[in-house]
């Protein structure tokens, strides 16, 4: 808890360690506590302005399964937490990741979608042909703190997309209706940097297994 709270103080680049499975539930169980009264507030806030949760769909198991506790991980820490540490694996992995989603807009023919991630992958071909891998990856260490925390941010408030109702209350609850992910970027962004991507997949895979069993 303690190490937890000192590097969350001014989050900075450090080496990979690996960490104890014992650490590693301490981390998880940190989490469900943080997020109990913020899902009582969520509860009071969807109640009182009839906003509502937009549930995962269970009838094919195996594909929920696949998809949020094994496919969902790996993919959002790739493109929110792998490029924290820009080594070259990284980009590769991010921009694979960014260039199956533009095929899959494709397909499933999601314009906005498909406008959206085709920018973001040619402006980061764009400054990584500009300036260079290593001349970004020390801006992003000198600047990294503030890069940790938008990451967490972003991650919780996309994910408050899943709430449907009315569109401006919505909006302007989605710090709220973000924060259970929001706290969990956190906490991922923190294992990203101190363990590495490796584990940082794990952990968002067994906060996902709980999401999955909380359901059934």
């Amino acid at each position: 808890m303690e190490k937890l709270i000192d590097y969350l103080k001014r989050p900075t680049y450090c080496s990979n360690q690996t960490p104890k499975v014992i650490y590693l539930l301490g981390l998880f169980f940190i989490y469900i506590l943080a997020i109990i009264p913020i899902s009582i507030l969520i509860f009071l806030v969807t109640k009182e302005f009839h906003i509502k949760h937009d549930q995962l769909r269970l009838s094919t198991t195996v594909n929920t399964l696949l998809v949020v506790i094994l496919a969902g991980p790996i993919y959002e820490e790739i493109i929110f937490r792998s490029w924290l540490k820009l080594k070259k694996i990284n980009v590769v992995l991010f921009l694979i990741t960014l260039l199956f989603f533009i095929v899959k807009s494709i397909i499933d023919s999601r314009v906005i979608t498909l406008v959206v991630l085709t920018v973001l992958m040619l402006g980061f071909l764009i400054l990584l042909l500009t300036y260079g891998r290593i001349t970004i990856e020390k801006f992003i260490s000198s600047k990294f703190q503030y890069f940790f925390y938008t990451t967490a941010i972003i991650f919780g408030i996309l994910h408050s997309t899943n709430f449907s109702g009315n569109t401006y209350l919505i909006l302007a609850f989605m710090p709220i209706l973000g924060a259970p992910q929001i706290v969990l970027g956190v906490i991922l962004g923190y294992v990203r940097m101190k363990h590495g991507l490796f584990y940082s997949i794990l952990f968002h895979m067994l906060v996902n297994t709980l999401l999955i069993f909380t359901l059934f």
